[in-house]
């Protein structure tokens, strides 16, 4: 059975990510579609910013602008297998009795449905509707929402009276989603998320970033922290030796986890499917650096 084309969308871009290019001819054939369909696909791609057209295929766009970002719907799809596995060695580590932040964003909400369907007994704080929605159904946690305004075309809450909430909050844990790590800095596409984020960072002992191996690079528009305010970053086996040196020389811990790509839920979207098949394969690799008290427990340092 043929894709569905936001579903055969999805699989070009995973392709041009994962191959840096990729022509028109070889999608055809990966995709059984024709070289005009396919056409207009990396046409569409190429208006949401995700790719550059080339000379008879597409590349990775590497100079998006520094306030893209795509709409949620979508970029919940992107790196899927990649978010499923860190989310799902995320929810691992939670001891029951923890506070949690979690963050607005896809990754983050994937740590949180894997927290709730494995029974973790935590206070989760959140300001993302759709987090809210699946931890308000686990009844081992105890739920508290962020206040605010949610932010149009996406589930995030920001402002007042989330942002004042947070300089009164101690969390044992936040984690966070970022879209862009560069150069030694978190940054975000609007000044609103920035803020919110900051204000999570500060009110937590442990701070991890959950971030796929596609967001190191080109800086986005607003800068959230340094990287020597994090303790921890959860990522995939795609980061380039180049960022893993990076996170080396600047002492920052790294845990990178290999993303189960048999699973018929990658680049689908379709938990569902995922779930119910092959299970996320989720091993970790940790480095060297200061201590983390959130995985010391639970794993000895490579």
């Amino acid at each position: 059975m043929k894709p569905i084309p936001e579903q055969r969308k999805l699989r070009i871009y995973d392709l041009v990510r994962e191959r840096g290019s990729v022509s028109v001819k070889e999608l055809a054939r990966l995709l059984g579609a024709s070289k005009a369909t396919i056409r207009r696909d990396l046409e569409e791609l190429k208006q949401r910013g995700r790719i550059a057209r080339s000379h008879g295929g597409a590349v990775l766009d590497r100079s998006l602008r520094t306030t893209f970002e795509p709409a949620y719907a979508y970029a919940s799809k992107m790196a899927y297998a990649e978010k499923l596995a860190i989310g799902e060695h995320v929810a691992d580590r939670l001891e029951d009795g923890q506070s949690v932040i979690f963050d607005s964003s896809s990754t983050v909400c994937e740590a949180a449905r894997f927290a709730a369907e494995k029974g973790r007994k935590i206070t989760a704080i959140t300001n993302d509707v759709n987090t809210a929605c699946i931890l308000a159904q686990a009844s081992s946690v105890r739920l508290i929402v962020l206040g605010g305004t949610t932010r149009v075309g996406s589930y995030t809450t920001l402002g007042e009276p989330g942002n004042g909430f947070l300089e009164k909050l101690h969390a044992d844990v936040a984690l966070l989603g970022i879209h862009a790590i560069h150069n030694g800095t978190l940054s975000e596409t609007s000044v609103g998320v920035a803020t919110m984020k900051r204000g999570m960072v500060r009110a937590a002992r442990q701070v991890i970033v959950l971030a796929d191996s596609t967001k190191f690079g080109t800086p986005a528009f607003y800068d959230v922290c340094n990287l020597s305010e994090i303790n921890e970053i959860i990522t995939d086996n795609g980061i380039s030796e180049d960022h893993q040196n990076d996170l080396r020389q600047r002492g920052i811990p790294f845990a990178k986890v290999e993303p189960d790509r048999r699973n018929p839920g990658y680049g689908t979207g379709d938990r569902g499917a995922a779930m119910h098949s092959a299970p996320v394969s989720a091993r970790p690799f940790h480095e060297k650096g200061k201590e983390s008290l959130f995985h010391r427990t639970h794993f000895k340092e490579a």
